[in-house]
């Protein structure tokens, strides 16, 4: 991946798209998400702190939340969701 940040609706896109939703907040700038009771998935092993009040997240931020969501595939199926999202946005 070789930006350095994306912008902070665009992951919260792909947090939704995933089934994970917003459960509380972590202070005024941080909110945790996790999948809901009775989600396929299961819970996550820690719920996923996304910084909310930035306009953009870092890529190594994003990077520790797809290895909570999948350590083995997370990175690559957000480069192929993010593909497809931007593509979409172009029509």
């Amino acid at each position: 991946m070789g930006v350095k940040q994306i912008p902070t609706h665009i992951f919260l896109a792909y947090l939704e798209s995933l089934g994970l939703v917003f459960i509380r907040n972590k202070g005024t700038s941080h909110h945790q998400y996790d999948f809901p009771d009775g989600h396929p998935h299961g819970k996550l092993s820690r719920p996923l702190s996304v910084w909310t009040k930035e306009k953009e997240i870092p890529i190594t931020h994003i990077h520790t939340n797809l290895k909570t969501i999948d350590p083995v595939n997370g990175k690559k199926n957000f480069e192929v969701w993010l593909n497809n999202y931007r593509l979409g946005k172009k029509k």
